[in-house]
């Protein structure tokens, strides 16, 4: 099979005609160093990747994916949350007064009561001591959630 640009997996993924990257004009003759037979694809976000690459416990990841290795965005137990989807009718918020010298401040928490029903009854992303770990972003828990995973 000839490497030429038009046979380069990379020709037109990102616009129609226009190598993905170059940006130059995909045309039968033209050929570089970089043609491509397949595109690779983050295991975590589906992403095509199109340089820098890097691998994890075997799979390969995007640079986006990479930087956030280690937070709950990559996360499995992080897909659902008990706070949020619960259907009770507690509400996730409500009102604290806050006096700072003579002044008073209203701001809205996250309920403590719907926090007791729902987070510390089972939730893996929540720890006595630090609360829900989510609004951290890590925690010692984590198991990382590839999309390729059979």
């Amino acid at each position: 099979m000839v490497s030429k640009c038009k046979t380069c997996a990379l020709a037109g993924i990102k616009a129609p005609g226009v190598c993905a990257l170059s940006g130059l004009k995909v045309t039968d003759t033209d050929f570089c160093s970089s043609h491509r037979r397949s595109l690779s694809t983050c295991s975590i976000c589906g992403a095509v990747i199109l340089e820098n690459a890097c691998i994890d416990e075997g799979h390969l990841l995007c640079p986006n994916c990479l930087s956030q290795i280690n937070s709950c965005r990559v996360c499995r137990k992080a897909i659902h949350c008990a706070f949020e989807e619960d259907p009770s009718p507690i509400p996730k918020a409500i009102s604290q007064q806050i006096r700072q010298g003579n002044g008073i401040f209203v701001t809205s928490v996250r309920n403590p009561e719907r926090i007791r029903e729902t987070c510390q009854k089972g939730c893996e992303c929540f720890d006595d001591k630090n609360g829900c770990l989510r609004q951290i972003g890590f925690c010692n828990n984590q198991e990382v959630y590839y999309n390729d995973s059979v």
